[in-house]
């Protein structure tokens, strides 16, 4: 009988749950240990800390094996540990354990820590020390507050303050000892020692030390030595904050002011880095390259924290000498801002990280990254970007500002699949603060959820179901709309205020707005006058929200995505997409990112670097030539819901959007730059498209598409849905509601075709998915229905072409455009052979002219043009450019 029971109740509990349970839960004592190595930082592309170790109870136990794994020699006395409040802070507790016991940490409130490790032979001499960071993320141990943290004065440590260094814990000894400091700079340079004695028996000791200058921070190594051994050492950062040099140079003498680019601009990002005379050899080879290029300026990217190593403290004896070297060289440069990625922001803008559902931190690169509710890093990047202004501000030949969020660049709309972001308690409290402004009570709150929180304190973020197609409850929708708040408020809400503050005319763009729904921060960008910028301009995905850049009139800026820009059909794609919606609004670029010398050592033996660059010397001119061009497409538009970024219960990022089958079956039929439209596409661009298409893919709607939708329909335009296209909507229970919003006949959902009229206009839908059509025959069909000529038809669907207007002139642009993620997967590299017809092309004769390749200009008529078409063999991701002079 009990069994039965028990069983029962087993049955209903997943009924019987509340509301609550489906909230993320901290866990008692969530913890994430980190290597510490600053000299990382001054390697291309290496993190300064890795995760190494986590843990999710109290207390804190630590591995030897995992500290001193890489050591050779192990220590058969004491172990000694020393804790510090965050970087740079004072000690916070000390430890001593016998050798073969396991290191429980003591209490540590929420924060992060410096720890050092350090090993010791039985006659006491120090064998081995290393660092780590340890964050203490989560805490419902109810200590907080209670514990005071403890302190073994007979441990040796030592701290810097007013230019006195106090060291205690000295070890009595017979023998007399002394305290030799070792003073270095940030790329390791030796710049004084300094040798303090102890007298026998003293354990503390205060000297003065030499003094800095403001902006200046210096690693100390403070060992403790006898006439025969190391008795015991520690690192600790000796500082003022400030500015080192305290005044920058006069830029004015060094340049004549530039005149203004016009038309696109080239540009090629280079991360400066490490001593100045040693990179003096790549950086004679990047200009070099430069010229013969034909880029009009570089980006110069700096690591944070070798300028900013700690918030209020910048030291500018390096990047200045970069600046110096282009600004002599009158050569337009932009300032590349901020950074988070592989620690790179100051060391005391650290422990804020994002998390994700399941208490996971270790996400981009399996790296702790920083939430964008940081007020750490907000604060930090504020002080930069005057910092950086009130020393280059005045320099002629600095153009533009670009703002890099690497690191925050998952943010809260993560690149996987399977996990939701942000569940941080940084998050936790703007989400409650959120929902404070929403709904002013909490019982409005509990109505609205359904839930009976007794405390605003108590409410956590929802938990996503992975099981169920998509969630619209309540919860999750105030969840994402306090995402977009967030979003906006690290984004165009915080950089392009800062900046306008004081700079009034530079260009401003982002390395952040290509991760997450960027179109909603694109009112902010319109109202800032800033761009869009990103490294993966080939993917396929950037057809999609390039379109949507266009449709706002925000001007973009692509790069390649690899680094070096080594692969010709990788690079031939990016210059195939830049172009889809032509290059009136548009700039374009390459990107670097590695040690500057390699420019003048391993680049020249790369023969893929080669190819590419004989590829961009020959093309930069063409483009620049159609610098006005604009998209000439027929008036068709593909619907991308944001909402099924937002409700679709797996996160996706800007690669994964909705779309991916539609875009390859528009492809088909060279509708290759048709538009895409969003539920907050300015209604402008709904206004010049006639025909629309949904496809399965978008499976939520929200409000704001629905009522554009109707509009559209009401005054004329065909929308054609098919499948699940629109299957939920935000706000409403039942399933499919467009069909009660467009009237919609009974039955609809069995006939493989229905069409109505609706207002002046008509709906059809398709109970098939468009993917059934994924040769383009409906597209085709629905055009003709609607009295649309297509612009351009290809013979061979893996060749697509599309039409540019500029300065009165047709340009055709041909390609058997793949992306980087298929050129990835491709075995044959065997060209397509296909025809070209324009059948919309006004009568007369025409001049045929091709731009890229070069070739001979040949005469002929729209007559032919529309029914024999133009003959190519178009190798992957190959391109052709054909002007069209009408005569």
């Amino acid at each position: 009988m009990k069994r039965l029971i028990l069983l029962v109740l087993a049955a209903l509990v997943p009924g019987m749950m509340s509301a609550e349970s489906k909230f993320y839960k901290p866990a008692q004592y969530r913890w994430f240990l980190e290597s510490l190595d600053f000299s990382a930082g001054y390697r291309s592309s290496e993190p300064v800390c890795q995760v190494i170790d986590t843990g999710i109870t109290y207390p804190v136990v630590i591995k030897p094996e995992i500290i001193f794994s890489k050591s050779k020699k192990t220590g058969t006395g004491k172990t000694v540990v020393v804790i510090r409040k965050g970087i740079v802070g004072e000690v916070f507790s000390t430890a001593e354990f016998s050798p073969g016991k396991a290191w429980v940490l003591p209490y540590l409130p929420c924060d992060l820590y410096r720890i050092l490790f350090k090993e010791f032979d039985a006659d006491g001499s120090m064998i081995n020390s290393v660092e780590c960071c340890l964050n203490i993320i989560e805490d419902m141990t109810g200590k907080a507050g209670k514990v005071v943290p403890e302190i073994n004065k007979n441990i040796f440590t030592a701290s810097v303050k007013d230019g006195k260094l106090t060291v205690s814990g000295i070890p009595s000894s017979g023998s007399d000892m002394t305290v030799h400091v070792f003073a270095r700079n940030g790329l390791g340079s030796k710049l004084f020692e300094q040798i303090f004695k102890l007298d026998s028996g003293r354990t503390e000791g205060e000297f003065k030390l030499r003094d800095i200058e403001p902006g200046r921070i210096l690693n100390l190594s403070v060992t403790l030595e006898t006439p025969k051994k190391v008795v015991d050492r520690t690192d600790i950062f000796y500082y003022k904050r400030g500015t080192f040099p305290a005044k920058a140079p006069d830029w004015g003498k060094m340049t004549t002011a530039l005149p203004p680019l016009k038309g696109i601009r080239i540009h090629e990002n280079q991360l400066m880095m490490g001593d100045f005379k040693q990179n003096l050899p790549g950086l004679n080879a990047l200009v070099k390259g430069m010229k013969e290029r034909g880029s009009d300026m570089v980006n110069l990217n700096f690591k944070w924290n070798h300028v900013e190593p700690l918030c209020g403290l910048y030291d500018w004896s390096q990047f200045d000498k970069y600046v110096e070297f282009f600004t002599r060289k009158g050569i337009r440069f932009g300032i590349i801002v901020g950074g988070g990625i592989f620690n790179s922001s100051p060391y005391d803008a650290w422990g804020e990280w994002i998390m994700d559902d399941q208490g996971r931190c270790r996400l981009w690169r399996k790296l702790c990254v920083t939430s964008p509710s940081s007020m750490k890093y907000r604060n930090a990047m504020a002080g930069l970007v005057r910092a950086v202004y009130d020393r280059y501000g005045s320099n002629p030949n600095f153009l533009s500002w670009v703002f890099s969020g690497q690191g925050l660049d998952s943010a809260i709309f993560l690149d996987h699949f399977d996990r939701i972001t942000d569940y941080s308690r940084y998050f936790r409290a703007d989400f409650i603060a959120f929902l404070k402004q929403k709904y002013i009570t909490l019982d409005k709150l509990n109505q609205a959820w359904g839930t009976s929180f007794k405390d605003w304190s108590a409410i956590t973020q929802p938990l996503p179901d992975f099981k169920a197609e998509v969630d619209i409850s309540q919860p999750w929708i105030d969840f994402n709309a306090c995402k977009l708040k967030i979003y906006r408020d690290s984004n165009t809400r915080f950089y392009e205020p800062i900046v306008r503050e004081f700079d009034k005319k530079r260009h401003i763009s982002s390395y952040l707005t290509y991760t997450g729904p960027i179109e909603y921060l694109f009112p902010d960008m319109q109202k800032y006058g800033s761009h869009l910028n990103d490294g993966g301009g080939e993917a396929h995905q950037m057809v999609r929200l390039y379109s949507v850049a266009v449709n706002w009139g925000i001007r973009r800026q692509p790069e390649s995505h690899y680094v070096p820009a080594d692969k010709r059909r990788q690079f031939q794609d990016l210059v195939t997409n830049t172009m889809r919606y032509g290059l009136d609004n548009s700039d374009i670029g390459m990107v670097w990112n590695s040690m500057v010398n390699v420019h003048a050592t391993s680049y020249p033996k790369n023969k893929g670097l080669k190819d590419s660059m004989n590829f961009w010397t020959k093309v930069l001119p063409e483009l620049r030539k159609l610098s006005a061009s604009q998209a000439d497409a027929p008036p068709v538009g593909f619907i991308m819901s944001w909402d099924d970024v937002f409700c679709r219960t797996r996160a996706w990022r800007w690669y994964a959007l909705p779309g991916d089958e539609m875009q390859r079956t528009a492809a088909k039929v060279s509708l290759g730059n048709a538009a895409w439209l969003s539920g907050i596409t300015p209604d402008k661009v709904y206004d010049r498209i006639k025909l629309i298409f949904s496809d399965y893919d978008n499976r939520v709607f929200s409000p704001e598409l629905l009522k554009k939708l109707e509009h559209f329909v009401k005054r004329g335009g065909t929308l054609v849905l098919s499948g699940t296209a629109g299957e939920y909507t935000v706000g409403k229970k039942q399933k499919y509601f467009w069909k009660e919003v467009f009237n919609a006949p009974k039955g609809i959902e069995n006939k493989d075709f229905s069409e109505w009229k609706f207002g002046t206009g008509k709906v059809v839908y398709s109970a098939k998915a468009l993917s059934k059509y994924t040769d383009g025959s409906l597209l085709v069909d629905m055009m003709k229905r609607c009295g649309i000529k297509r612009k351009v038809v290809s013979s061979n669907p893996a060749v697509q072409g599309f039409l540019l207007k500029n300065d009165g002139n047709t340009i055709l642009v041909v390609s058997a455009f793949k992306g980087f993620d298929a050129l990835r997967k491709l075995k044959s590299f065997k060209g397509y052979p296909a025809t070209i017809t324009l059948p919309d092309l006004p009568s007369g004769e025409w001049e045929v002219v091709p731009m890229y390749p070069a070739g001979k200009k040949e005469m002929t008529n729209a007559t032919s043009l529309k029914r024999k078409g133009l003959q190519f063999n178009v190798e992957p991701s190959g391109l052709i450019i054909i002007k069209l002079i009408k005569k």
